[in-house]
């Protein structure tokens, strides 16, 4: 039996966070991008409320909450 093969990732860390906000877009249909000024992922939810956060998970976790009734 052999070790499992590291195969490493060649894209660009912004070609990884672009996708990471293509992710977001296709999964909650939200307007999503990285802030290469301020680190944070963004996203615009049902365009009313602007939510941010340090990883794409943590923005998954905000756009749920922003969406969770008052």
């Amino acid at each position: 039996m052999s070790a499992p093969r590291y195969v490493r990732d060649l894209r660009t860390d912004e070609q990884i966070r672009a996708a990471a906000a293509a992710e977001m877009q296709r999964r909650f249909g939200v307007l999503a991008w990285f802030g290469g000024f301020t680190g944070l992922y963004w996203a615009l939810v049902d365009k009313r409320q602007l939510v941010a956060a340090t990883t794409p998970q943590a923005l998954g976790e905000q756009i749920k909450s922003a969406r969770q009734p008052r």
